[in-house]
């Protein structure tokens, strides 16, 4: 059985035990691109990455999972015999930035020097410079769960949603996505060093309540993916984001779509 481990990454790994004024130089960074930051903090940040990354790379399995709260979240889904499950697929979402995007790549790089297939998942915009730009990159990300997770569950695998480390933001809707997709769910508890594992719920979208007798104009919205936003009014404002008079659809709604379309599948 192959399962497929969803690992959000955030910039924690960069942060956490950094002087001050490194922590603020990352912060200010981290929702830039490659070659948005200056020729001078790119070869700055650059060599305290790699040290970071090499400190990694020869620390035990004890250390690094202390060190990098997602793999603390990877190392505990198998308990230290991570080297037992190879098929597993492993797919690390970082934000569409330089700094998350590298920290992606050195656990991509951790992973596979230790036998297990591993991959960044890159999602166009999926940042926090702007809501607009960041609910558009939910909507990506949400489709792209469902094609990659149908897969999984159809050849007998389970999906595993790692939510030990990455963004807020990312996580929170992940959260959601997991309800409805994860066989297992992992994150972090506040108070304690123990993870906290939550099952798979039996949990399903009531197309009835959330749509009501709006069922054919959604369903026209998804399969015209544009609409004039008047002609969307009777929709629940969640569903829906109207940008210079026209309709698409939200985050939410593209969850819903995919959701709807899954449960007509059988």
């Amino acid at each position: 059985m192959r399962n497929i481990i969803l690992t959000p990454c955030g910039i924690d790994f960069l942060t956490h035990g950094a002087e001050s004024d490194m922590r603020e130089r990352l912060k200010a960074a981290v929702n830039l691109r490659e070659e948005e930051v200056a020729a001078e903090e790119l070869a700055s940040l650059s060599r305290f990455i790699e040290e970071r990354l090499t400190r990694l790379n020869q620390a035990t399995m004890d250390t690094a999972r202390l060190m990098c709260a997602e793999l603390e979240g990877i190392v505990s889904l198998y308990d230290g015999h991570a080297e037992e499950r190879p098929a597993d697929r492993h797919v690390l979402l970082p934000a569409d930035a330089w700094l998350g995007g590298r920290v992606a790549q050195g656990l991509r790089d951790w992973l596979q020097w230790r036998g297990l297939e591993a991959e960044v998942l890159h999602i166009e915009d999926l940042h926090t410079r702007d809501i607009r730009s960041f609910r558009r990159s939910m909507a990506r990300l949400a489709r792209t769960c469902d094609t990659l997770f149908s897969e999984t569950h159809a050849e007998g695998g389970e999906v595993i949603f790692n939510l030990t480390g990455g963004f807020r933001d990312i996580r929170g809707f992940l959260r959601v996505v997991g309800m409805f997709y994860a066989d297992q769910t992992i994150s972090g508890f506040q108070t304690s060093p123990e993870l906290w594992s939550i099952p798979k719920l039996p949990v399903g979208l009531d197309e009835e309540r959330l749509l009501g007798e709006h069922a054919e104009l959604f369903e026209r919205l998804c399969v015209a993916q544009t609409l004039p936003a008047e002609d969307c009014e009777p929709l629940p404002e969640a569903l829906i984001m109207v940008e210079e008079g026209w309709a698409t659809l939200s985050e939410w709604g593209t969850l819903a779509s995919l959701l709807i379309q899954r449960a007509q599948r059988g």
